[in-house]
C-alpha cells in the first residue's frame, strides 16, 4: 500500500509470489583428485542448502602458499574443474564458492595445500577382459590382445613374445594410445603360441605382464624314427616317440600303415593306436616291408613318418652243427650215440636234435627220429646185425636247422 499527505492508498497484490533469497552455504568436500606438472584437478559436492535460490555456478580461487592474495581462476557450472598453466613444484592453496541470485557463499578451502608435480604411479594392466590371461586361436586365424594400461608418468610400452621383442610387420601389428595397447597377429601359426609380455616402463620402474596364447592345429610328426624290433617271419613290434608338437591339443591316436616292397599301396594296420607301440602281425615270410606312423588330434593328422625297409625274417640264425656223434654202446640190434651241443646257438635256444643214419657202403642218409631229440644222446634200434653204420646230427632252433655234424666212424653191428 502507498501513503501520502492525503492518506493510505489501496493495497497492491503482485501477480507472482516473491521469494526472498540469501547466499548459499559453502560447497562441501573440496579435494584434489589429480595433478600434473602444470595442472591440478579438483572435485567437490553441492552445498547443504542453496539459500533459497538455484546455484548458478561455482568460482575457484587460488593463491600461492605464503601469499595473501586470492585470484579468481575459473567459473564453472560443474562439480569438477581443472586449472592449467601452473608452475611445476610450486605450492598452491585452493578454495571454491557457490553462487546464486543473492551472491557468493563463504569459501570452502581444500584440506591442505597442493604441490604441482607429476605423481609417481607404477604401471598396471587391466586384464579383466582376458579371463585367466589366456587366449586360444585356431591356426590360420587372427588373434588380438587388447588391454587398458595406467601409470604416471605415462609408461613406454613394449611387446615381447617368449622374451623376443616384437616389431610391427605385415603379420604383426602393434597399436598403442595413452590409455590402451593392442597386439594383433594375422594368419597365426603354431609358432605364435607361447608367452606374450607387455613391458611398461616409467620413472617408477619396469613392470612386465604376461598373457599365454595357444594357437592350436594339426600335430607335428612323431619325434625321431620308427624302431622295428622283435622281428620274426610273420610279425614285428613298432615303437616311436610322441610328437614334439601336439598341435596345442592332446594326441588322440596314431595311424599305422605298411607297404610291401615294390608296391605303392599302403595297407592300414591300425587307425586307433593309443600308445606309442604296436605289434604288427600277418606278415609274409621274407617279404620286405616299410611302415609309417601318423599322429592325430581333434584338428587333423600330422605328416607321416616312414621306417627303414625291413624283411620279415627271424633276427637270429640257425645254430652251428653239433659235434660228430660217438657210439658208446652196441648190442645185437641197437647202438647208443652221444654228442655235444653246438658251440653257437645262432641267437636262439636249441630246441631239439635230428639224427640220421646210413650203412657204410650207402650214399643215402635216412632220418632216424620222428620227434626232435631233446638230449645229447639217443638209442638207435632195429639195426641189422653184421652191418656197419654211420650217424650224423642236426641241431634245430627257431630259425631252422643247422648243417649236419661230421659223421661218426663206421661201427659194425655185432
Amino acid at each position: 500500500m502507498g501513503e501520502n499527505e492525503n492518506g493510505v492508498g489501496e493495497p497492491y497484490e503482485t501477480p507472482e509470489p516473491v521469494v526472498t533469497s540469501e547466499e548459499p552455504a559453502p560447497p562441501k568436500h573440496l579435494k584434489v583428485v589429480d595433478t600434473t606438472r602444470t595442472s591440478v584437478s579438483l572435485a567437490w559436492t553441492k552445498p547443504d542448502h542453496d539459500g533459497g535460490s538455484r546455484i548458478s555456478s561455482y568460482m575457484i580461487e587460488m593463491k600461492q602458499k605464503g601469499s595473501d592474495h586470492w585470484l579468481e581462476v575459473i567459473q564453472t557450472k560443474q562439480l569438477t574443474a581443472t586449472i592449467d598453466g601452473l608452475v611445476e613444484n610450486s605450492e598452491y592453496e585452493l578454495r571454491v564458492r557457490a553462487k546464486n541470485d543473492a551472491g557468493y557463499s563463504e569459501p570452502r578451502e581444500a584440506f591442505s595445500s597442493v604441490i604441482i608435480k607429476e605423481p609417481l604411479i607404477e604401471p598396471e594392466v587391466d586384464f579383466s577382459g582376458i579371463p585367466d590371461r589366456k587366449i586360444s586361436c585356431k591356426a590360420g586365424a587372427t588373434f588380438s590382445i587388447d588391454v587398458p594400461y595406467t601409470g604416471r608418468p605415462l609408461p613406454k610400452v613394449m611387446w615381447k613374445h617368449d622374451d623376443v621383442r616384437l616389431k610391427t610387420t605385415e603379420r604383426i601389428k602393434i597399436k598403442t594410445t595413452k590409455e590402451r595397447t593392442m597386439l594383433t597377429v594375422k594368419d597365426s601359426m603354431r609358432a605364435d603360441s607361447g608367452r606374450y609380455n607387455i613391458v611398461l616402463e616409467n620413472s617408477t620402474g619396469v613392470m612386465s605382464f604376461a598373457v599365454m596364447v595357444n594357437v592350436f592345429g594339426k600335430p607335428g610328426p612323431i619325434s625321431g624314427h620308427i624302431n622295428v624290433s622283435s622281428m620274426t617271419v610273420e610279425s614285428c613290434v613298432l615303437s616311436w616317440n610322441e610328437p614334439e608338437d601336439d598341435g596345442g591339443s592332446p594326441i588322440t591316436n596314431y595311424i599305422v600303415e605298411k607297404r610291401e616292397s615294390g608296391s605303392s599301396f599302403w595297407q592300414l594296420v591300425n587307425s586307433s593306436v593309443k600308445r606309442t607301440q604296436i605289434k604288427v602281425t600277418h606278415l609274409a615270410k621274407y617279404m620286405e616291408y616299410t611302415f609309417r606312423v601318423t599322429a592325430e588330434n581333434r584338428f587333423g593328422c600330422s605328416r607321416a613318418v616312414e621306417s627303414n625297409a625291413v624283411i620279415a625274417e627271424h633276427p637270429f640264425l640257425p645254430p652251428s652243427a653239433p659235434t660228430h656223434p660217438e657210439v658208446y654202446f652196441v648190442s645185437a640190434t641197437a647202438m647208443a650215440i652221444r654228442w655235444e651241443e653246438p658251440y653257437h646257438d645262432g641267437g636262439s635256444k636249441v630246441t631239439g636234435y635230428w639224427i640220421e643214419k646210413k650203412e657204410r657202403n650207402s650214399i643215402l642218409w635216412v632220418k632216424e627220429n620222428n620227434l626232435p631229440c631233446l638230449e645229447c644222446n639217443y638209442k638207435v634200434t632195429s639195426l641189422v646185425e653184421g652191418l656197419e653204420y654211420q650217424f650224423r646230427i642236426y641241431a634245430m632252433n627257431a630259425a631252422g636247422m643247422s648243417k649236419p655234424s661230421e659223421a661218426s666212424k663206421p661201427i659194425a653191428q655185432n
